[in-house]
Protein backbone atom coordinates (compact mmCIF):
# COMPACT_ATOMS: atom_id res chain seq x y z
CA UNK A 1 0.00 0.00 0.00
CA UNK A 2 1.22 3.52 -0.65
CA UNK A 3 2.20 5.99 2.48
CA UNK A 4 -0.55 8.41 3.62
CA UNK A 5 -4.23 8.73 4.53
CA UNK A 6 -6.83 7.69 2.49
CA UNK A 7 -7.24 11.36 0.92
CA UNK A 8 -3.82 11.73 0.01
CA UNK A 9 -4.01 8.00 -1.77
CA UNK A 10 -6.80 9.07 -3.90
CA UNK A 11 -5.10 11.77 -4.84
CA UNK A 12 -2.11 10.16 -6.36
CA UNK A 13 -4.25 7.55 -8.02
CA UNK A 14 -6.72 10.58 -9.51
CA UNK A 15 -3.25 11.79 -10.63
CA UNK A 16 -2.83 8.33 -12.03
CA UNK A 17 -5.74 8.43 -14.08
CA UNK A 18 -4.98 11.82 -15.42
CA UNK A 19 -1.50 10.71 -16.46
CA UNK A 20 -2.36 7.90 -17.84
CA UNK A 21 -5.15 9.61 -20.13
CA UNK A 22 -3.08 12.44 -21.32
CA UNK A 23 -0.13 10.46 -22.18
CA UNK A 24 -1.98 7.06 -23.57
CA UNK A 25 0.17 4.90 -21.60
CA UNK A 26 -0.41 2.55 -18.09
CA UNK A 27 0.80 3.24 -14.72
CA UNK A 28 1.73 -0.64 -13.77
CA UNK A 29 4.29 0.03 -10.79
CA UNK A 30 4.05 2.69 -7.77
CA UNK A 31 6.64 3.30 -5.47
CA UNK A 32 7.19 6.24 -2.31
CA UNK A 33 10.87 6.59 -2.40
CA UNK A 34 12.86 9.57 -0.67
CA UNK A 35 12.75 9.78 3.17
CA UNK A 36 9.41 7.41 3.98
CA UNK A 37 10.90 4.83 2.02
CA UNK A 38 13.80 4.98 4.34
CA UNK A 39 11.41 5.19 7.60
CA UNK A 40 13.34 9.01 8.56
CA UNK A 41 10.39 11.14 7.31
CA UNK A 42 9.76 14.17 9.43
CA UNK A 43 6.30 15.85 10.04
CA UNK A 44 7.44 18.66 7.43
CA UNK A 45 8.54 15.62 4.98
CA UNK A 46 7.18 15.66 1.27
CA UNK A 47 5.92 13.12 -0.24
CA UNK A 48 8.78 11.69 -3.10
CA UNK A 49 6.86 9.17 -5.77
CA UNK A 50 8.67 6.75 -8.16
CA UNK A 51 5.20 5.59 -10.75
CA UNK A 52 6.69 3.47 -13.52
CA UNK A 53 4.29 3.39 -17.33
CA UNK A 54 4.66 1.70 -20.16
CA UNK A 55 4.15 3.52 -23.46
CA UNK A 56 1.88 2.14 -26.42
CA UNK A 57 1.96 2.55 -30.25
CA UNK A 58 -1.36 3.23 -31.73
CA UNK A 59 -1.39 -0.82 -31.94
CA UNK A 60 -1.20 -1.61 -28.59
CA UNK A 61 2.15 -2.84 -28.87
CA UNK A 62 5.06 -1.44 -26.02
CA UNK A 63 7.49 0.94 -27.30
CA UNK A 64 10.56 -0.47 -26.37
CA UNK A 65 12.29 2.37 -25.14
CA UNK A 66 15.31 0.79 -23.59
CA UNK A 67 16.30 0.36 -27.47
CA UNK A 68 17.09 3.86 -28.08
CA UNK A 69 20.80 3.99 -28.51
CA UNK A 70 20.67 7.65 -27.44
CA UNK A 71 18.31 7.98 -24.86
CA UNK A 72 16.97 11.65 -23.22
CA UNK A 73 15.29 12.03 -20.05
CA UNK A 74 12.32 14.26 -21.85
CA UNK A 75 11.31 11.28 -23.56
CA UNK A 76 10.60 8.89 -20.27
CA UNK A 77 10.89 11.11 -17.24
CA UNK A 78 8.03 13.41 -16.88
CA UNK A 79 6.72 15.03 -13.71
CA UNK A 80 2.61 15.93 -12.79
CA UNK A 81 2.12 19.37 -10.44
CA UNK A 82 -0.99 18.32 -8.17
CA UNK A 83 -1.95 21.70 -7.24
CA UNK A 84 -3.83 21.17 -3.94
CA UNK A 85 -2.27 18.61 -2.20
CA UNK A 86 0.54 20.55 -0.14
CA UNK A 87 2.99 16.82 0.68
CA UNK A 88 3.20 16.64 -3.58
CA UNK A 89 6.07 19.22 -5.00
CA UNK A 90 5.76 16.95 -7.85
CA UNK A 91 4.70 13.03 -9.36
CA UNK A 92 7.42 11.50 -11.25
CA UNK A 93 6.97 8.69 -13.82
CA UNK A 94 9.41 6.71 -15.55
CA UNK A 95 9.09 4.59 -18.65
CA UNK A 96 9.61 0.67 -16.97
CA UNK A 97 11.90 -0.43 -19.87
CA UNK A 98 14.11 2.28 -20.41
CA UNK A 99 14.32 2.21 -16.50
CA UNK A 100 14.82 -1.31 -15.87
CA UNK A 101 17.92 -0.58 -18.51
CA UNK A 102 19.53 1.64 -16.07
CA UNK A 103 21.16 -1.97 -14.25
CA UNK A 104 23.19 -2.09 -17.59
CA UNK A 105 23.43 1.55 -18.88
CA UNK A 106 22.64 4.20 -16.69
CA UNK A 107 22.67 6.97 -18.87
CA UNK A 108 20.57 9.81 -19.78
CA UNK A 109 21.45 12.78 -21.95
CA UNK A 110 24.73 11.48 -23.00
CA UNK A 111 25.86 11.47 -19.70
CA UNK A 112 26.44 8.46 -16.84
CA UNK A 113 25.15 8.42 -13.41
CA UNK A 114 25.75 6.13 -10.43
CA UNK A 115 22.44 7.94 -9.05
CA UNK A 116 20.11 6.39 -12.27
CA UNK A 117 21.30 2.66 -11.35
CA UNK A 118 20.76 3.05 -7.35
CA UNK A 119 17.08 4.14 -8.61
CA UNK A 120 16.28 0.59 -9.81
CA UNK A 121 16.84 -0.70 -6.55
CA UNK A 122 15.51 1.86 -4.18
CA UNK A 123 12.08 1.67 -6.08
CA UNK A 124 11.42 -1.89 -6.21
CA UNK A 125 12.50 -2.13 -2.13
CA UNK A 126 11.05 0.55 -1.25
CA UNK A 127 7.79 -0.84 1.62
CA UNK A 128 5.06 1.36 0.03
CA UNK A 129 4.20 0.49 -3.06
CA UNK A 130 1.04 -0.19 -5.43
CA UNK A 131 1.67 -3.07 -7.46
CA UNK A 132 -1.08 -4.83 -9.17
CA UNK A 133 0.83 -6.61 -11.26
CA UNK A 134 2.85 -8.15 -9.15
CA UNK A 135 5.98 -6.55 -10.37
CA UNK A 136 7.88 -6.36 -7.47
CA UNK A 137 8.38 -10.55 -6.50
CA UNK A 138 8.50 -11.12 -10.62
CA UNK A 139 11.57 -8.48 -11.38
CA UNK A 140 13.23 -8.18 -8.25
CA UNK A 141 14.84 -11.61 -8.14
CA UNK A 142 16.32 -10.50 -11.37
CA UNK A 143 17.09 -6.87 -10.46
CA UNK A 144 19.36 -8.62 -8.07
CA UNK A 145 21.72 -10.46 -10.16
CA UNK A 146 22.51 -6.90 -11.07
CA UNK A 147 24.12 -5.77 -7.98
CA UNK A 148 27.71 -3.63 -8.82
CA UNK A 149 29.14 -3.40 -5.28
CA UNK A 150 31.35 -0.70 -6.60
CA UNK A 151 28.95 1.20 -8.22
CA UNK A 152 26.57 1.20 -5.32
CA UNK A 153 28.84 2.08 -2.88
CA UNK A 154 29.91 4.71 -5.27
CA UNK A 155 26.30 6.75 -5.04
CA UNK A 156 26.61 6.65 -1.22
CA UNK A 157 29.99 7.23 -1.26
CA UNK A 158 29.12 10.50 -3.01
CA UNK A 159 26.44 11.85 -0.81
CA UNK A 160 28.24 11.55 1.91
CA UNK A 161 31.11 13.38 0.52
CA UNK A 162 28.99 16.13 -0.61
CA UNK A 163 26.97 16.50 2.67
CA UNK A 164 28.86 15.32 5.68
CA UNK A 165 32.08 16.92 4.83
CA UNK A 166 29.96 20.38 4.14
CA UNK A 167 29.73 21.79 7.86
CA UNK A 168 26.72 24.31 8.76
CA UNK A 169 29.34 26.13 10.58
CA UNK A 170 32.30 25.50 12.79
CA UNK A 171 32.17 21.79 14.25
CA UNK A 172 28.75 21.85 13.38
CA UNK A 173 26.72 19.55 11.15
CA UNK A 174 23.35 20.18 9.88
CA UNK A 175 21.68 17.12 11.55
CA UNK A 176 19.66 15.76 8.60
CA UNK A 177 22.95 15.19 6.17
CA UNK A 178 24.47 14.02 9.39
CA UNK A 179 21.60 11.22 9.98
CA UNK A 180 21.78 10.53 6.44
CA UNK A 181 25.37 10.21 6.09
CA UNK A 182 25.35 7.44 9.15
CA UNK A 183 22.38 5.74 7.28
CA UNK A 184 24.61 5.69 3.93
CA UNK A 185 27.85 4.41 6.17
CA UNK A 186 25.67 1.50 7.67
CA UNK A 187 24.53 0.95 3.64
CA UNK A 188 28.30 0.64 2.61
CA UNK A 189 29.49 -1.78 5.22
CA UNK A 190 26.30 -3.76 4.51
CA UNK A 191 27.22 -4.05 0.89
CA UNK A 192 30.61 -4.96 1.17
CA UNK A 193 30.02 -7.32 4.25
CA UNK A 194 27.21 -9.29 2.30
CA UNK A 195 27.59 -8.90 -1.51
CA UNK A 196 23.92 -7.51 -2.12
CA UNK A 197 21.56 -4.70 -2.11
CA UNK A 198 21.27 -3.13 1.24
CA UNK A 199 17.89 -2.78 2.98
CA UNK A 200 15.80 0.30 2.42
CA UNK A 201 14.39 1.00 6.04
CA UNK A 202 16.96 2.63 8.14
CA UNK A 203 16.16 0.54 11.51
CA UNK A 204 16.48 -2.85 9.37
CA UNK A 205 19.76 -1.20 8.69
CA UNK A 206 20.43 -0.65 11.91
CA UNK A 207 20.18 -4.63 12.80
CA UNK A 208 22.68 -5.23 10.67
CA UNK A 209 25.77 -2.68 12.34
CA UNK A 210 28.28 -4.80 14.06
CA UNK A 211 29.55 -1.70 16.17
CA UNK A 212 27.12 -1.86 19.07
CA UNK A 213 28.61 1.77 20.58
CA UNK A 214 27.56 3.12 17.03
CA UNK A 215 24.23 1.52 17.19
CA UNK A 216 23.37 3.58 20.71
CA UNK A 217 24.97 6.99 19.32
CA UNK A 218 23.17 6.71 16.11
CA UNK A 219 19.50 6.17 17.45
CA UNK A 220 20.34 9.26 20.09
CA UNK A 221 21.09 10.83 17.06
CA UNK A 222 18.20 10.03 14.78
CA UNK A 223 15.87 9.96 18.13
CA UNK A 224 16.96 13.50 18.57
CA UNK A 225 16.62 14.77 14.71
CA UNK A 226 13.06 13.19 14.49
CA UNK A 227 12.40 15.22 18.28
CA UNK A 228 14.05 18.62 17.13
CA UNK A 229 12.52 18.68 13.72
CA UNK A 230 9.08 18.20 15.23
CA UNK A 231 9.21 20.78 17.75
CA UNK A 232 10.70 23.34 15.33
CA UNK A 233 7.83 22.54 12.87
CA UNK A 234 5.41 22.81 15.34
CA UNK A 235 6.48 26.01 16.87
CA UNK A 236 6.86 27.50 13.07
CA UNK A 237 3.58 26.64 11.95
CA UNK A 238 2.41 29.89 11.04
CA UNK A 239 4.98 30.42 8.06
CA UNK A 240 4.94 26.51 7.41
CA UNK A 241 7.03 25.05 4.56
CA UNK A 242 8.26 21.47 3.09
CA UNK A 243 11.67 20.95 4.46
CA UNK A 244 11.90 23.62 6.81
CA UNK A 245 13.55 21.70 9.89
CA UNK A 246 16.60 20.96 7.06
CA UNK A 247 18.16 23.46 8.62
CA UNK A 248 18.90 22.19 12.25
CA UNK A 249 22.21 21.68 13.22
CA UNK A 250 24.08 19.25 15.72
CA UNK A 251 27.40 19.15 17.15
CA UNK A 252 29.93 16.10 15.52
CA UNK A 253 29.85 12.93 17.65
CA UNK A 254 33.80 11.09 17.57
CA UNK A 255 31.95 7.74 17.33
CA UNK A 256 29.64 8.23 14.65
CA UNK A 257 32.48 10.09 12.89
CA UNK A 258 35.07 7.13 13.33
CA UNK A 259 32.46 4.84 11.88
CA UNK A 260 31.43 6.52 8.77
CA UNK A 261 35.29 7.19 7.68
CA UNK A 262 35.82 4.16 8.33
CA UNK A 263 33.04 3.21 5.98
CA UNK A 264 34.67 5.66 3.47
CA UNK A 265 37.90 4.08 3.45
CA UNK A 266 36.55 0.34 2.38
CA UNK A 267 34.85 1.89 -0.81
CA UNK A 268 36.08 0.75 -3.94
CA UNK A 269 37.80 2.72 -6.58
CA UNK A 270 34.89 3.58 -9.51
CA UNK A 271 34.27 5.49 -12.26
CA UNK A 272 31.24 6.15 -13.23
CA UNK A 273 32.11 6.53 -17.46
CA UNK A 274 33.91 2.87 -17.11
CA UNK A 275 30.48 0.84 -16.02
CA UNK A 276 29.65 -2.22 -17.01
CA UNK A 277 27.07 -4.49 -16.44
CA UNK A 278 27.70 -6.49 -13.26
CA UNK A 279 24.43 -9.17 -14.40
CA UNK A 280 24.40 -12.28 -17.58
CA UNK A 281 21.94 -10.40 -20.05
CA UNK A 282 19.73 -13.44 -19.77
CA UNK A 283 18.54 -11.92 -16.53
CA UNK A 284 17.81 -8.76 -18.50
CA UNK A 285 15.73 -10.59 -21.32
CA UNK A 286 14.40 -12.24 -18.99
CA UNK A 287 12.93 -9.17 -17.35
CA UNK A 288 11.85 -7.82 -20.56
CA UNK A 289 9.77 -11.05 -21.17
CA UNK A 290 7.94 -10.32 -17.89
CA UNK A 291 7.33 -6.56 -18.82
CA UNK A 292 6.34 -7.77 -22.27
CA UNK A 293 3.42 -9.71 -21.25
CA UNK A 294 1.45 -6.77 -20.41
CA UNK A 295 1.31 -5.68 -24.30
CA UNK A 296 -2.56 -4.88 -23.93
CA UNK A 297 -4.32 -2.78 -26.52
CA UNK A 298 -5.26 0.57 -24.98
CA UNK A 299 -9.35 0.15 -24.91
CA UNK A 300 -8.30 -2.57 -22.34
CA UNK A 301 -5.71 -0.99 -19.97
CA UNK A 302 -7.00 -0.82 -16.53
CA UNK A 303 -7.22 2.57 -14.99
CA UNK A 304 -5.41 1.81 -11.21
CA UNK A 305 -8.22 4.06 -9.33
CA UNK A 306 -10.52 2.14 -6.63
Amino acid sequence: MLYGNQKMREAMYDDIAKFEKENHCKVVFCAMVGSISKGMQRVDSDYDTRFLYLDYDENGEIIRWDQVEDLHEKDIHKCTYPDEVVFFDKVAYWELTSFLHFLIKPCLDGKYSVGLYNLVNWTFESPYIYDPYGLRSKLFPLISMFFNPAAQVAYYKHYIENCYNEPASENKLFLREYCYSSYYAMAINFCMDYNKFPPIDFNTLVCFCRDKAYQDRVKELTDRYYDQSRHYTLDNMEKFEMKMANLLETERDEIIDEYINNALRRCPDFSVDKFTTSGDMHYYDSMMDIVMKYNTPREEILVMKK
